[in-house]
C-alpha cells in the first residue's frame, strides 16, 4: 500500500532536493545583523547551525561536514 500526503504548493517529497523535502523556515533576529527584513533562499543544513552559533559565541568549530554560514546569513 502506497501512502503519502499533499504538499502543495510545493513540490516534491523528502527524499529530492525540490522544495517539498527541503525547504524549511528560519528566523534570524538580534542587533548583530546589519539590515532588516531580508529575505535569504540559501540552502543550508541543519548541522550547519552548530558552527555557526559556535563561531558567533567566539569560538571555534572543527567540523568538517558542516559551515559557518553567518556570512551567509547577513
Amino acid at each position: 500500500m502506497n501512502q503519502g500526503a499533499n504538499n502543495w504548493p510545493l513540490r516534491g517529497t523528502k527524499a529530492t532536493e525540490f522544495e517539498g523535502g527541503i525547504r524549511n523556515v528560519a528566523i534570524v533576529h538580534g542587533n548583530m545583523l546589519p539590515e532588516s527584513g531580508i529575505e535569504r533562499d540559501n540552502f543550508m543544513h541543519i548541522s550547519d547551525w552548530y558552527p555557526t552559533l559556535i563561531n558567533l559565541a567566539g569560538g571555534n568549530s572543527q567540523s568538517s561536514d558542516a559551515y559557518d554560514m553567518w556570512p551567509s546569513i547577513t
